[in-house]
């Protein structure tokens, strides 16, 4: 199998599919890897590196594209990519089609492409790995940025989120008591901001409250708990996002920031699947931030790609499972008998499998079968 990993160039995307320690691991199973030259440079992995990894460097996006079954990235596809993909290629990689263009999903289906998604994966207890990997990292990533933009040059509501001896402390609302919101409480709790954690899963708060020791308020998610939490609020971060890739819940309305804050900062990590905020759209590292309704917005999808070499560290080991059954016994075998990895399969050689993609995109559904 020869697999390929690009050197991301959209949007301020440093993360890298795996670092040379997971290519080290393929080429020791014979796994001919062919690595874009400078590919891991932004989180600190040299050409060198990987060369003595046992990869091969290629020089163009071109060159990957046209020596890899398995093309692994971290970005979704963008169109003009789509016209590198090899018939019958494999594209392993955050995927979020469900929030793409028609000429998109069309194309990768003419292809005969199987695309797998790093969002799909999951195993039969509803652990889904890849999401995971990334999702304590973007918890706390998002409370160290929140508290950045809070400040005066930032555009933010100019404090601190710690209290000082005669000034009280600021208030973190979290939406999503998921991987993401409980990292982010964690976060939030240590650096000594009063946490409210909000969701419509009882469990999950009973473990959040369980956990922090009154350390934090919990509240049950609903429009009216959801206003009046944000209200209070200096920082709010949403992470709810239904599973399996379907479009995020929109839980904060814009007539809801006018209860806001002057300049509170909202960082909407379901962006990616459309964002928990109706004002909420898409930007990047270059320009992470735009004002709503006096409203700090931070939307970027990529935020994790800000820490890089973490991120890409984490990712890496989590995918070297499924790259070693696709080694053993082929893409196709693979994704046939692994049941999470078929779960994980958006299109499987040119055929939609998942149903809410094919609803979507007015696809005929299919089997893998």
């Amino acid at each position: 199998m020869n697999v390929g990993i690009v050197h991301e160039t959209r949007n301020q995307e440093h993360r890298v599919a795996l670092n040379p320690a997971g290519v080290l691991h393929l080429t020791n199973q014979n796994v001919i890897v062919y690595v874009q030259t400078n590919a891991g440079l932004d989180s600190g992995w040299t050409d060198e590196q990987y060369i003595q990894a046992g990869a091969h460097i290629v020089f163009s996006t071109e060159e990957v594209y046209g020596r890899s079954d398995v093309l692994m990235k971290i970005s979704p596809l963008e169109r003009d990519e789509i016209d590198l993909i090899r018939e019958e290629q494999t594209i392993f990689s955050w995927q979020h089609l469900v929030v793409r263009h028609q000429d998109i999903i069309d194309a990768l289906i003419e292809k005969n492409a199987t695309v797998i998604g790093y969002e799909l994966i999951e195993t039969d207890s509803g652990f889904r790995p890849l999401v995971a990997s990334v999702a304590e990292i973007a918890g706390h990533v998002a409370v160290s940025t929140s508290i950045h933009y809070l400040q005066n040059q930032e555009g933010g509501r100019a404090k601190i989120i710690a209290g000082v001896a005669g000034v009280p402390q600021g208030s973190i609302v979290i939406l999503g008591a998921g991987l993401t919101g409980e990292a982010a409480a964690v976060a939030g709790v240590g650096n000594g901001a009063y946490v409210v954690v909000l969701d419509n899963n009882i469990e999950k708060l009973r473990k959040m409250e369980e956990k922090f020791k009154g350390r934090i308020a919990t509240y049950f998610s609903n429009s009216a708990n959801i206003e009046k939490a944000i209200s209070h609020a200096d920082v709010v971060i949403t992470s709810a996002a239904n599973p399996g890739g379907y479009i995020a819940p929109k839980l904060i309305s814009e007539t809801m920031l006018d209860s806001m804050k002057y300049r509170a900062v909202l960082a909407d990590l379901a962006i990616d699947q459309g964002g928990n905020a109706e004002t909420s759209h898409p930007t990047n590292l270059a320009n992470p931030t735009f004002i709503k309704n006096d409203i700090v917005h931070y939307c970027v999808p990529n935020m994790t790609a800000n820490v890089s070499r973490t991120t890409s560290t984490a990712i890496s080991n989590t995918l070297l499972r499924f790259l070693d059954a696709m080694a053993e016994m082929g893409v196709g075998k693979a994704v046939k008998t692994i049941p999470c990895l078929q779960k994980g399969t958006f299109i499987y050689q040119g055929k939609c499998i998942k149903e809410f993609i094919s609803k979507r995109f007015k696809l005929k559904l299919e089997s893998c079968k």
